[in-house]
């Protein structure tokens, strides 16, 4: 992949997650290749057409992201508003529960940092609160069963990797006893999936 198609995918990308910002940054291109355009020629030389080109096409991804993404924040609104029982929270894929968790906090004034993946380093979010307290969450939406102390002991080696003190456990379901247990000897909030519709609401 070429580093000009690289450049076009991370704007597009950056639009997606983030259409207000991009949405400025696709002015400030689009201003710039005007101006490129109509004042500055400099004796001839292809560098002004390739320069204008590469910022039309720069505005061109930033204007598909942006689009692209006020459509995915706004599907994304309207399932946070439908979660009105837990059933309904273990329907959903483990990518669409991260961005719900993610989109619930946001809602309660938090920044959030989408980092789920296969190579998340056991944190799927990294959020930073209204108080400027930096936050790690690991979300885990499953249908059946519960949840227990090895997935938080796991959970507090991987806060404690990336020295981050505070941490939020989300789940779809229930904790065990045992994984309550291990939580309280940490830094680990736990929060699960009656707890999560509570957060959801007073969201609202």
């Amino acid at each position: 992949m070429s580093r000009s198609q690289t450049m076009l995918d991370d704007v597009f990308e950056a639009g997606v997650a983030n259409p207000r910002l991009t949405a400025v940054f696709t002015l400030c291109m689009a201003t710039s290749a005007c101006v490129l355009h109509w004042l500055w020629k400099p004796f001839g030389s292809m560098a002004t057409p390739i320069a204008v080109f590469l910022l039309w096409l720069l505005t061109a991804a930033g204007v598909l992201g942006v689009v692209k993404g006020y459509f995915v924040q706004a599907g994304r609104l309207k399932r946070l508003q439908a979660q009105v029982e837990v059933e309904h929270l273990k329907e959903l894929t483990w990518q669409q529960f991260e961005q719900l968790v993610a989109d619930a906090y946001r809602a309660k004034g938090y920044r959030v940092e989408e980092r789920g993946g296969r190579n998340d380093g056991g944190i799927d979010l990294l959020m930073r609160s209204p108080t400027g307290e930096l936050v790690a969450v690991q979300c885990k939406r499953w249908k059946e069963w519960q949840v227990g102390a090895p997935r938080i002991r796991e959970f507090a080696g991987a806060m404690a990797q990336e020295r981050i003190s505070a941490g939020i456990f989300v789940i779809s379901g229930k904790f065990s006893q045992p994984a309550r247990d291990a939580a309280s000897n940490t830094q680990v909030q736990l929060v699960d999936g009656s707890d999560l519709l509570e957060l959801i609401q007073s969201s609202r």
